[in-house]
């Protein structure tokens, strides 16, 4: 079983998400054109157009829905020490954090797939 800190990738993904924004606006910056780098981009490499969309997705559905699962853990009663029905004990923070990757693993395929 998959310990919660294996994968916390939430920090990982904003990165992405952040590296992939800023490398995009530089290139539309130096060239002008977006729909055009897309057109030429899908021309030139037509077998990477679902991965590269895949890449793209699944770092910003997977840090959108973590950070919906902070906010719910936020609003959610935490509970005491003797209380075992906190959203943050060990098995219930292993589930959702399952939970999470593979709803963000198949949202990401769908809007790949788009």
């Amino acid at each position: 079983m998959c310990k919660p800190s294996q994968l916390s990738i939430h920090c990982c993904s904003g990165f992405c998400c952040c590296c992939a924004g800023f490398a995009a606006a530089g290139y539309v910056a130096l060239t002008g054109d977006l729909p055009g780098a897309l057109a030429a981009y899908k021309a030139n490499y037509p077998l990477l157009a679902l991965p590269t969309k895949l890449l793209i997705t699944f770092p910003l559905v997977y840090h959108y829905l973590g950070g919906v699962r902070h906010f719910v853990w936020d609003l959610h009663k935490i509970g005491n020490q003797a209380d075992k029905t906190s959203l943050l004990e060990t098995p219930r923070v292993e589930f959702s954090s399952q939970v999470l990757l593979g709803t963000s693993a198949v949202l990401s395929v769908i809007l790949a797939i788009l």
